[in-house]
């Protein structure tokens, strides 16, 4: 893995992992994002193949990234793609995140006072569509309405234990 990782595992942070493929135009401004949360947490940007010079862009923010980033690659579909990050990560909890979310700066906090109940798993956030437009409200709300009946999607931020993700054999491959 390219990036600043230390050697020893750290189970007290959390594990935020960033699927991309052909990501150049949002993975910046997501990792611009992260460099606000509060809390302790490295970032690992899996990589799909892209063609577009998304690892180039990673790359370039490693050294001056203020906490552990790395870069990894492996093969679609996403799935694999998570499943390797996660084999890599160092964090008691993964919280999965899309290349073109923006976490709000408690989100690692949040993650962190959710999971003080160890009944707990895992849970996701509530999901915003930036802007004032008329799909972008609805598109919020649509959200909203399939979280109550416990319909999400990686869009939203999944976080889940390190144990319960293992004990589920990671995410199966969908093609």
């Amino acid at each position: 893995m390219r990036g600043r990782f230390g050697q020893s595992p750290d189970r007290s942070m959390i594990s935020i992992i960033i699927p991309t493929f052909n990501e150049v135009k949002t993975v910046a401004r997501t990792l611009d994002a992260l460099r606000g949360v509060r809390g302790d947490f490295e970032v690992i940007v899996v990589d799909g193949e892209s063609q577009d010079g998304t690892p180039a862009a990673v790359e370039a923010l490693i050294s001056g990234f203020p906490r552990p980033l790395g870069l990894l690659a492996a093969p679609r579909p996403r799935a694999l793609q998570l499943n390797r990050a996660a084999g890599s990560a160092r964090g008691e909890v993964f919280l999965f995140l899309h290349a073109d979310a923006l976490p709000a700066p408690e989100a690692v906090e949040s993650v962190e006072a959710a999971l003080q109940d160890d009944s707990l798993v895992g849970g996701n956030f509530v999901l915003a569509f930036g802007g004032e437009s008329g799909w972008n409200r609805f598109f919020t709300w649509a959200a909203r309405v399939r979280r109550c009946f416990g319909l999400y999607y990686g869009d939203s931020g999944i976080f889940v234990r390190r144990h319960v993700f293992e004990r589920l054999g990671g995410f199966k491959p969908v093609r």
